[in-house]
C-alpha cells in the first residue's frame, strides 16, 4: 500500500484463492478498510513472470461468516507491463490454442500469404466465435 507521497507504508504476503481475471480472494487473519487501492504482485506459476496489478478491496469475509473463510476480495482496478495476459492466458489459454491448431489446418488458413495474416485470420474467427454463439459463455468447459 502506498501512502500520499509514494512511500511504503504496508506490505504483506497472503494466499490468493478464487483468482479469476477481475479479481481473487486474499486469506488474512487482518482486514484492511473497505475501498483500500492496494499494489498487488502474484505469480501464475513457479519461475513465472509476476502478475501486477492495483487492487481494490471490495469486501471482507469473517471466519464465523457462510463458509468459515477468513480474508478479503479485491477487484483488479489496472494491470502493469501487460500482465494481464498472463492472467487471462491461464483462464483461455488452451481453449484459443486448441482453436487456432485446428483453425489453421483449415483451406483458409493455409491459403493466407505469411504467418502474421494467420495470426490476424485465427484472432478475427476466435472474436467471431465469441460474438455470435448461442451459449452464454462459449469458453465454458464441456
Amino acid at each position: 500500500m502506498d501512502d500520499d507521497q509514494g512511500g511504503r507504508r504496508f506490505a504483506a504476503s497472503l494466499a490468493s484463492i478464487n483468482v479469476s481475471v477481475s479479481g481473487a480472494f486474499l486469506e488474512s487473519t487482518f482486514y484492511l478498510p473497505m475501498g483500500t487501492v492496494l499494489g498487488v504482485s502474484f505469480s501464475l506459476e513457479p519461475g513465472a513472470a509476476p502478475v501486477r496489478a492495483r487492487a481494490e478491496i471490495v469486501r471482507e469475509e469473517r471466519e464465523d461468516g457462510p463458509g468459515g473463510r477468513s480474508g478479503f476480495g479485491i477487484r483488479f482496478l489496472d494491470f502493469s507491463g501487460q500482465t494481464e495476459v498472463a492472467l487471462a492466458r491461464l483462464f483461455v489459454g488452451n481453449r484459443l490454442r486448441a482453436f487456432a491448431e485446428d483453425y489453421l489446418r483449415s483451406q483458409r488458413a493455409r491459403s493466407l500469404p505469411n504467418e502474421l495474416e494467420r495470426v490476424v485470420d485465427v484472432l478475427s474467427a476466435w472474436e467471431l466465435l465469441k460474438a455470435t454463439s448461442t451459449e452464454a459463455d462459449p469458453w465454458q468447459a464441456k
